[in-house]
């Protein structure tokens, strides 16, 4: 009897590390370099988590994203045949990002 209180009590009475967790939501522009085009003009998700400690007097967070990045123009064209050419690039990244904060 007295082993089976010490196993349910143990959860309670012990102290555990302290994470907090969260999530990573939002939208990304990018410019891709070499492809003739300016600006930022193509948007790609960017979502993930996170999970975070703080450690005596700083922090430390370790995050997981997934980020789209790429380029996007119609190119208008003067041929009979072809009214315009759709040029649209994408690339998907998953990230390990490390965070050390004070």
């Amino acid at each position: 009897m007295k082993t089976l209180f010490i196993i349910l009590a143990l959860p309670f009475i012990c102290i555990s590390q302290d994470f907090n967790a969260g999530i990573i939501g939002g939208f990304s522009t990018s410019q891709v370099s070499g492809d003739q085009l300016s600006g930022f003009n193509k948007i790609g998700p960017r979502v993930g988590f996170f999970v975070n400690r703080k450690i005596n007097w700083y922090n430390l967070q370790l995050e997981l994203q997934y980020i789209r990045k790429g380029s996007k123009n119609t190119i208008n064209n003067s041929n009979e045949h072809i009214d315009h050419l759709n040029y649209n690039l994408h690339l998907d990244y998953i990230g390990v990002p490390v965070l050390f904060s004070f």
